[in-house]
Protein backbone atom coordinates (compact mmCIF):
# COMPACT_ATOMS: atom_id res chain seq x y z
CA UNK A 1 0.00 0.00 0.00
CA UNK A 2 1.36 3.43 -0.99
CA UNK A 3 2.09 6.05 1.61
CA UNK A 4 -0.35 8.97 1.52
CA UNK A 5 0.09 12.65 2.26
CA UNK A 6 -2.52 12.35 5.02
CA UNK A 7 -0.41 9.72 6.81
CA UNK A 8 2.64 11.95 6.68
CA UNK A 9 0.59 14.95 7.83
CA UNK A 10 -0.77 12.99 10.80
CA UNK A 11 2.71 11.77 11.72
CA UNK A 12 4.05 15.34 11.54
CA UNK A 13 1.31 16.57 13.86
CA UNK A 14 2.15 13.93 16.47
CA UNK A 15 5.91 14.50 16.16
CA UNK A 16 5.47 18.26 16.52
CA UNK A 17 3.38 17.76 19.66
CA UNK A 18 6.15 15.56 21.06
CA UNK A 19 8.73 18.23 20.23
CA UNK A 20 10.52 15.93 17.77
CA UNK A 21 12.31 17.43 14.77
CA UNK A 22 10.46 16.88 11.51
CA UNK A 23 12.88 14.95 9.34
CA UNK A 24 12.30 12.29 6.72
CA UNK A 25 13.89 9.65 8.96
CA UNK A 26 11.86 10.61 12.03
CA UNK A 27 8.61 10.57 10.07
CA UNK A 28 9.49 7.20 8.50
CA UNK A 29 10.40 5.77 11.90
CA UNK A 30 7.08 6.95 13.32
CA UNK A 31 5.01 5.59 10.41
CA UNK A 32 7.03 2.39 10.15
CA UNK A 33 7.30 2.32 6.36
CA UNK A 34 7.52 4.46 3.26
CA UNK A 35 10.09 5.71 0.83
CA UNK A 36 12.36 8.48 2.12
CA UNK A 37 11.90 10.19 -1.26
CA UNK A 38 8.11 10.15 -0.95
CA UNK A 39 8.22 11.35 2.66
CA UNK A 40 10.63 14.12 1.67
CA UNK A 41 8.28 15.24 -1.12
CA UNK A 42 5.34 15.29 1.28
CA UNK A 43 7.32 17.22 3.90
CA UNK A 44 8.27 19.80 1.26
CA UNK A 45 4.63 20.07 0.18
CA UNK A 46 3.59 20.51 3.82
CA UNK A 47 6.17 23.27 4.34
CA UNK A 48 4.96 25.08 1.24
CA UNK A 49 1.30 24.76 2.23
CA UNK A 50 1.94 25.92 5.78
CA UNK A 51 4.56 28.43 4.66
CA UNK A 52 6.83 27.35 7.49
CA UNK A 53 9.74 29.76 7.85
CA UNK A 54 13.26 28.47 7.45
CA UNK A 55 14.96 28.50 10.81
CA UNK A 56 17.89 30.88 10.94
CA UNK A 57 20.59 30.98 13.53
CA UNK A 58 20.39 34.55 14.77
CA UNK A 59 22.97 34.03 17.51
CA UNK A 60 25.93 33.38 15.20
CA UNK A 61 26.86 37.01 14.46
CA UNK A 62 26.48 38.39 18.03
CA UNK A 63 28.41 35.40 19.36
CA UNK A 64 31.19 35.97 16.83
CA UNK A 65 31.41 39.65 17.77
CA UNK A 66 31.54 38.82 21.49
CA UNK A 67 34.34 36.32 20.94
CA UNK A 68 36.20 38.80 18.75
CA UNK A 69 35.93 41.45 21.43
CA UNK A 70 37.20 39.14 24.19
CA UNK A 71 40.10 38.09 21.97
CA UNK A 72 41.04 41.67 21.06
CA UNK A 73 40.77 42.92 24.65
CA UNK A 74 42.92 40.03 25.82
CA UNK A 75 45.57 40.75 23.20
CA UNK A 76 45.47 44.48 23.99
CA UNK A 77 45.82 43.94 27.73
CA UNK A 78 48.77 41.63 27.14
CA UNK A 79 50.28 44.39 24.97
CA UNK A 80 50.60 42.08 22.05
CA UNK A 81 48.92 44.60 19.78
CA UNK A 82 47.45 48.04 19.89
CA UNK A 83 44.30 48.27 17.89
CA UNK A 84 41.91 50.94 16.66
CA UNK A 85 39.13 48.38 16.31
CA UNK A 86 35.80 50.19 16.87
CA UNK A 87 34.40 47.16 18.63
CA UNK A 88 36.53 47.89 21.69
Amino acid sequence: MALTYQEVEAACSVLEQQGTKLSTRNVREYIGSGSLTTISRYLQKRREQNKLPVQQDRTAVPLFLAIKRVFLVSRYKNKLIITDDPIL
